[in-house]
């Protein structure tokens, strides 16, 4: 029989994980983006080319800090799971 309690931390978990993936995937995207803008000459020094040239900068950082975010809960989540399997 499946257990139909919800799990906190596998929520947080999910939630840290999706965050993290979505902000470090648009700061790729927008490096990506950059790159080409580069190589077709376009400048980029318009408002929306100044925002596209900054938006990675903390992109990448907050997104760092979501995955740091993300593995120590993971192992807090995995330890509490060994431990209580070891008192089994």
């Amino acid at each position: 029989m499946p257990n139909d309690t919800p799990v906190r931390s596998n929520r947080i978990e999910r939630a840290l994980g999706v965050m993290a993936a979505t902000v470090l995937g648009v700061a790729i995207v927008d490096i990506v983006v950059i790159l080409i803008l580069a190589l077709t000459k376009v400048s980029l020094s318009s408002g929306a080319g100044q925002f596209a040239r900054w938006l990675p900068l903390p992109a990448l950082a907050i997104g760092l800090v979501l995955l740091i975010a993300f593995i120590f809960v993971s192992g807090l989540r995995r330890r509490r799971e060994s431990q209580q399997d070891a008192r089994r």
